[in-house]
């Protein structure tokens, strides 16, 4: 008669390793990762390996749309969304998921300065604006995007405020 607490041992020690292959299979897949070691190396002795992007996001309200990045919208709403590239340093507002509308009326907001643009792009389809990226001193640099459809003078309703927040 087996000991129970071997029996146990046994099985724990073979559910760790046939999970230690499974994440061994799903971490060393060839090429995995080489961009991010390939800038560890380079930058060995500086600072760590940062990212260029950084998204928005909504905070749990609306719809996920598409990727890179990822955009919002509500049923009856354009999308919007928003990506700063650290490396470029740009902005860029993305919106749009109406085939016909007449034009997009596009809000932002720059925070800490609270300064409000608003900018109508008269085309249809998937858009953007490159903006060249504005940074608060020393603090988080938020933009918030919003966008409507419009055709002649009747406009559906706002999306999703997407929110952007840095620190460059």
């Amino acid at each position: 008669m087996k000991n129970l607490s071997t029996t146990r041992l046994r099985t724990t020690m073979t559910v760790a390793a046939a999970g230690g292959l499974l994440v061994a299979g799903l971490t060393a897949a060839p090429g995995a990762g080489a961009n991010e070691a390939t800038a560890q190396v380079q930058n060995s002795g500086k600072a760590p390996y940062t990212p260029c992007y950084t998204d928005g996001e909504t905070y749990n309200k609306g719809t996920p749309v598409g990727s890179a990045p990822l955009k919002w919208k509500y049923s009856t709403t354009p999308y919007a969304g928003a990506r700063y590239d650290r490396c470029k340093n740009t902005v860029t507002l993305y919106y749009g998921g109406y085939k016909a509308p007449s034009w997009y009326k596009v809000k932002w907001t720059l925070s800490p300065a609270g300064e409000t643009h608003r900018y109508n792009d008269y085309a249809a389809g998937s858009r953007k604006l490159v903006l060249t990226a504005t940074h608060a001193k020393g603090q988080y640099t938020t933009y918030t995007v919003q966008v409507r459809a419009c055709s002649g003078t009747l406009c559906t309703a706002w999306s999703p405020i997407v929110y952007l927040a840095y620190y460059p």
